[in-house]
């Protein structure tokens, strides 16, 4: 964690763009406080993330006594039943640790991977993920299929669900994109899906389930995903409150920058 920090310092110092997004979106999201000691304490934390991943592989039966867990009973019981469900979460905390978290507790979890450009990159991305127990499914065609036969299967499927394309919700008073994909495929499939987050708490990572995230009522089914993902966002928003630094504020949410 110390290693982290004096990087997440270094990135802060050093890494101008993604400094002055940070800084922009912490000023909209939170005007009553002073941006750049936030800022700065979010890169500290990103240094952190970085570390807890590249560990993954290599530390696994020593980050599992700083893992702890709440409300994860409720995917065992799922596993049970062989009743697929989905698990949402965001780009916050620690989000690269709850693979390797729910492989611990014997519930391996099937994920996304979008190949990246450069191939010696896309390997080494994808043997980390794939090391700390995430089952990937590529991005491709077909990919419709594979999540199907996962969910039929009683299987758990692991969906991040904020920063990307699809529709424009409120977010902090302004608007930005959330991913259609997480209440399109609960809709489809009748999957159950619990927002589930792995927090920061000083040594310690929590992964915690916060409660399900329930199918609203609607005419049709893009109101239906709409209202439902209008909700999962107001839950994030009311995390990131509590927890400002461990949200990825280095993304251009709002489209500050062109």
């Amino acid at each position: 964690m110390f290693l982290g920090r004096r990087l997440g310092d270094l990135a802060f110092q050093l890494i101008k763009k993604r400094r002055e997004i940070t800084i922009a979106n912490l000023e909209i999201a939170f005007p009553e406080r002073e941006a750049r000691p936030l800022a700065r304490a979010s890169f500290q934390h990103l240094g952190c993330v970085l570390i807890d991943t590249l560990c993954l592989p290599y530390l696994i039966s020593t980050l599992r006594k700083w893992i702890l867990y709440e409300g994860m009973e409720v995917f065992e019981r799922c596993a049970q039943e062989q009743q697929g469900v989905l698990l949402l979460t965001a780009h916050f905390g620690s989000w690269e640790v709850i693979g390797l978290a729910t492989k611990l507790l014997g519930l391996p979890m099937h994920g996304l991977y979008q190949r990246q450009t450069n191939p010696f990159t896309d390997d080494w991305f994808y043997q980390l993920r794939a090391n700390s127990g995430l089952k990937l499914i590529e991005k491709k065609s077909g990919l419709r299929a594979r999540i199907k036969e996962v969910i039929v299967a009683g299987d758990l499927f692991g969906l991040v669900g904020d920063q990307g394309r699809g529709q424009r919700i409120e977010f902090f008073g302004k608007e930005t994109d959330f991913p259609k994909g997480p209440a399109t495929l609960a809709l489809k499939h009748g999957t159950p899906m619990y927002f589930t987050v792995c927090i920061r708490e000083g040594n310690f990572l929590k992964v915690k389930v916060l409660g399900e995230v329930s199918l609203l009522e609607g005419d049709t089914e893009e109101e239906i995903v709409f209202k439902t993902s209008k909700a999962y966002a107001r839950l994030l928003e009311d995390l990131v409150r509590k927890y400002p630094e461990q949200y990825f504020w280095v993304h251009d949410m709002w489209r500050l920058f062109k």
